[in-house]
This record gives C-alpha cells, sequence and structure tokens, in this order.
C-alpha cells in the first residue's frame, strides 16, 4: 500500500489508510453500523498491529516516508500546548511528597 498509493505515507492520513485497509480485509463496504463486541476486539488489534507495521516500514525505509514524517516533533509540541500538558509533572509532584 505505502508503494503504490502515495498519500498512505503521510502521518496525518495513516489512521484513514489503516481503516480502509482493515475494511477492505473484512469485506465491509461502510454500511455496516452495528458491530459486535468480538468484531470491534479483532479491529483494535489489527490496527493495533498494522499501525506498528506502518511505524516500523517508515523507519527502516526513507523512500515510503511521506512529506510530513520528519514532522513529528512539531505536532507532538503543538498537541502539548494544545492540551497544556506540564512536563515532568508527575516525578516533581512525587519529589514534593518525600521532602
Amino acid at each position: 500500500m505505502l508503494k503504490e498509493i502515495p498519500w498512505t505515507r503521510e502521518r496525518l492520513r495513516k489512521d484513514e489508510a489503516i481503516v480502509k485497509l482493515l475494511t477492505n480485509k473484512k469485506q465491509w463496504d461502510g454500511n455496516k453500523t452495528v458491530f459486535t463486541l468480538q468484531e470491534l476486539t479483532d479491529l483494535a488489534k489489527d490496527f493495533d498491529s498494522a499501525n506498528r507495521y506502518w511505524r516500523l516500514l517508515t523507519a527502516r525505509h526513507t523512500e515510503l516516508q511521506g512529506r510530513d514524517y520528519k514532522d513529528k516533533i512539531i505536532y507532538e509540541q503543538r498537541k502539548i500546548l494544545d492540551l497544556d500538558y506540564e512536563m515532568g509533572y508527575n516525578s516533581l509532584s512525587r519529589l514534593s511528597k518525600n521532602l
């Protein structure tokens, strides 16, 4: 998929690509609105495996990396700011309890 369909290499569209791959594998046509717990569990496991495999392939083969591959740090920093996350907060609070 990464070789034949270039948009699947983009980090921001990775989830969409994996879902399309899995729905084709499961032969779901997009009209199904009710899933059993077992189907959702299987889908979650397959998605997790496919996500790990995608990251492994794009890390090992630079020609399969999308244009936004090197922007990961920027996206992470933006998300940290959006969430108002404080780095090291838990370790500092544990340290203060020991004082």
